[in-house]
């Protein structure tokens, strides 16, 4: 059985600590919109993928095909490390 001061084992824990905050209302707006998009834009980039796999029986040229939502995607994912930056 635990004495009658370990109840407050949580006071101690935090005592010396700050509270840490959230991103606030609009960046948690904008990291929702954000990851929406990428999750749409990677799925447009299967979807895509499947298809012209599918349309051409093989997998030469698939690059092609996807190109250019590929690499906007891609270079959107960069966010993510300034997200990570600013502690978002």
């Amino acid at each position: 059985m635990a004495g009658p001061g370990s109840g407050s084992s949580r006071s101690m824990d935090n005592g010396g600590q700050r509270k840490r905050r959230g991103p606030g209302a609009f960046g948690t707006a904008y990291l929702v919109i954000y990851n929406v998009i990428m999750t749409a834009g990677w799925l447009v980039i299967a979807v895509g993928l499947v298809r012209t796999y599918l349309a051409k029986g093989s997998y030469h040229n698939l690059y092609y095909s996807i190109e250019r939502p590929l690499k906007f995607f891609q270079t959107g994912a960069l966010l993510e490390i300034v997200h990570c930056a600013l502690g978002k």
